[in-house]
């Protein structure tokens, strides 16, 4: 009883706990500016229909670069046709800049004021207001001090400066920093200072002539300017800019602010237009990023090919973001059936029955990031206040996602903007994109993602897994998410605007079609046909078409049930030979912790670009050591060739690094789906064609055949039919 007791009271001060910070986060804490008023973004409303931005010339430059010490950069794309606002300014909160130049005084944008008043920013006087973000160009200096790993700002150096050996000659280890702001978005040029180098006479006299692009990672869906980490940038590139490589970026390339990948193409070439109306073209550009910042460099390449980037070192890389939507929104539609709906619930929880259909790695002893929410949620309900147990890829990568990305009513920063803004505008992803997949007649932005059709778990009855009464059940039961105009706020405590603690929804289970009750059959959806076509010809989905050296690299975090999942490196790979018939330009290094070989990828990939501008071939020019490879924790290489990764992706029989690091599937593969994983609807054949033409494998399903018709009345995935079909030659062309 005293246990019992114990708990319940550390479980009471947690929940106060987290719920006053929760608070004084989204009630916006005394010294946050807040956006009150913004000019609303006019989009075009139908969605893009080509030709897709691979046969599209971009336009020439209109811009005067360079950008001048002092002056500002562009604030419109040049091509990118999404100007968003409200646009939350965040220059403030990067090192080195302050506010924003003031550029109206009708109250739109952020609050700009008087930098000679005192107290925190309500107390001071408003001198205007900032939409564009706007930030006059500067350059400050860093250095590396003797004994640490960071870098610190040069006017706080006290002999203290460490020398690195540049081409034989030690030198202090001192980086310049241009920043300023383009496209809005906060940019850097980092080099390595040379002698007497000044803010407006830069010496570039250890630069090696070569360039590097640093893309970021994340998820957003626009409305923030964004915080440029140029400190952390210039650590994890320290040996790149100790060998004499330049190194660029800007907040337009990271993905925690948005993934509109035109806007982020526009931005990147204007940002490396600064450096080279500099210093002058580099011999070639390196791109680097991961996750988010792998996949820009995807899409990049595909879209407009060696206008940025001439090869890209990738980590942790998805093919791109939109295909991900269609089984992370499977996530949550699985977890509460497994979880509520499902019966016996002993059988639901085992989780390597949840594996089979999920697809992703699931372990019964897994620790679930989201039980306090479940043990607040029931403790405010009356219920003891217990956690579902065991934990997934789904559960702890990738919950959260769905809403941010799919609920036009959801708001990952809500203490940014005004109440009214917060409730007149919507801010999700397709929201965000809505230039490119368009809104319908009211007003709501269309999305491509459906699940109508889609027979979870059919891989799992296959193999007797799965029982066909279960089969049934799950599917019928299921249910899918409800269209936008339909969807409610989340209720995510404090993040949203239902802040009762009663009616915490993890899985925004009120969100789904059924409710959050047993039905059946529950009603599943059909995405817009029209977003999905538009996905595709507006360059948002990579498609195979790489043409650069690619170097992808990942740690095996599998067993963390980290969103970064290994099926993502099969599905790019998958996308490559479909398009190309090979992929000599792709090459895929897998190790565990702590082992990263970033260095010997630069290394390595500054020779395939080096023997490139020889006249070879891509495959020609690449390094013959360079190959598929697995290493160890300590880098010894497990196995190496080009036979390494056969796999079911590739119906080969297993290569030897599977050994080493077993790949998982997703809920779509586990339906049926191939691995590129690149549909987002399919077309339906009857139920009764799927009864006779090995669907079920060598399970009889005929006496189902009447519930299976109540579930998918219009038919089940045909998944043997082209993607869109009018578009198979344009969009899988050999690059």
């Amino acid at each position: 009883m005293l246990k019992r007791l114990f708990f319940i009271a550390v479980l009471v001060l947690l929940s106060a706990g987290a719920g006053l910070g929760l608070w004084w986060k989204v009630n916006q804490a005394p010294w946050q500016p807040q956006i009150a008023r913004a000019t609303l973004s006019e989009e075009p409303l139908q969605p893009y229909d080509g030709p897709p931005p691979w046969q599209v010339s971009r336009p020439a430059e209109t811009f005067a670069f360079p950008i001048a010490l002092g002056e500002v950069g562009p604030v419109k794309p040049l091509f990118a046709k999404s100007v968003r606002y409200p646009f939350y300014c965040q220059t403030e909160a990067t090192q080195g800049l302050g506010q924003p130049l003031v550029d109206n005084q009708q109250g739109l944008g952020l609050p700009i004021y008087d930098e000679n008043g005192a107290g925190v920013d309500g107390d001071r006087e408003i001198v205007g207001y900032s939409q564009e973000c706007s930030y006059p160009t500067k350059v400050v200096y860093l250095y590396q001090r003797i004994g640490s790993e960071g870098f610190y700002p040069l006017e706080s150096a006290n002999n203290d400066i460490a020398n690195i050996q540049v081409n034989g000659e030690s030198l202090p280890f001192i980086l310049r920093v241009e920043l300023g702001t383009i496209n809005r978005f906060i940019y850097s040029l980092i080099t390595l200072a040379g002698e007497g180098d000044q803010p407006s006479q830069p010496n570039m006299e250890h630069w090696n002539n070569k360039l590097v692009y640093y893309f970021d990672g994340g998820v957003g869906i626009g409305a923030v300017q964004g915080k440029l980490n140029y400190n952390k940038i210039s650590n994890r590139m320290k040996n790149p800019l100790a060998q004499g490589y330049a190194v660029i970026a800007s907040t337009g390339t990271q993905t925690s602010g948005h993934y509109n990948m035109a806007l982020a193409e526009d931005t990147a070439l204007r940002v490396k237009k600064q450096f080279t109306s500099q210093y002058g073209e580099p011999l070639f550009t390196i791109g680097v990023g991961g996750s988010g910042g792998a996949l820009q460099q995807l899409l990049m390449d595909q879209n407009n090919p060696g206008a940025l980037i001439d090869g890209g070192i990738v980590l942790y890389a998805y093919p791109d973001l939109v295909t991900q939507t269609t089984f992370v929104f499977d996530c949550e539609l699985l977890q509460y059936y497994f979880d509520k709906l499902g019966q016996p619930e002993e059988r639901w929880a085992d989780w390597s029955l949840r594996q089979a259909i999920e697809g992703m790695h699931g372990d019964p002893q897994g620790e679930n990031r989201f039980r306090l929410l479940f043990r607040i949620a029931r403790f405010f309900r009356g219920k003891w206040p217990s956690a579902p147990e065991g934990a997934s890829t789904c559960t702890n990568g990738w919950r959260g996602l769905t809403p941010l990305v799919n609920n036009p009513h959801f708001l990952r920063n809500p203490e940014f903007f005004s109440e009214e803004l917060r409730q007149s505008i919507q801010w999700s992803f397709w929201s965000d994109m809505r230039y490119v997949f368009g809104v319908d007649q009211n007003g709501n932005a269309r999305s491509p993602w459906g699940n109508e059709g889609v027979q979870y778990g059919l891989r799992a009855l296959r193999r007797g897994e799965l029982s066909p009464q279960e089969f049934i059940d799950l599917n019928g039961r299921i249910g899918s998410w409800r269209p936008a105009a339909e969807l409610l706020d989340e209720r995510f405590w404090f993040y949203s605007s239902d802040s009762d603690p009663r009616k915490i929804n993890v899985y925004s289970s009120h969100n789904m079609t059924h409710g959050g009750e047993s039905q059946f059959p529950a009603q599943r959806v059909t995405g817009d046909r029209a977003a999905a076509r538009s996905a595709y010809l507006s360059g948002n989905v990579f498609m195979g078409r790489l043409q650069m050296p690619l170097l992808e690299m990942r740690r095996y975090r599998e067993h963390d049930f980290d969103m970064h999942h290994f099926a993502a490196s099969f599905a790019i790979r998958a996308r490559i030979q479909r398009a190309r018939g090979n992929s000599n330009n792709h090459i895929l290094w897998v190790a565990k912790k702590p082992y990263a070989p970033v260095d010997e990828a630069f290394a390595i990939m500054d020779t395939w670009l080096s023997n490139l501008r020889q006249g070879n071939t891509v495959a020609q020019a690449r390094p013959k050591t360079l190959q598929d490879t697995c290493f160890s924790g300590t880098g010894k290489v497990l196995a190496s060739g080009p036979d390494v990764w056969h796999g079911e992706w590739n119906q080969q029989p297993p290569g030897p690094c599977f050994q080493h690091y077993p790949v998982y599937s997703t809920s779509r593969i586990e339906a049926g789906e191939g691995w590129t994983g690149d549909r987002f609807q399919c077309d339906f054949k009857t139920v009764a064609s799927a009864l006779t033409d090995g669907t079920y494998g060598d399970i009889d399903m005929r006496e189902f055949q009447p519930q299976l018709e109540q579930i998918f009345p219009k038919g089940v995935c045909d998944y043997q039919q082209a993607i869109v079909p009018d578009l198979e030659a344009l969009l899988r062309g050999k690059p």
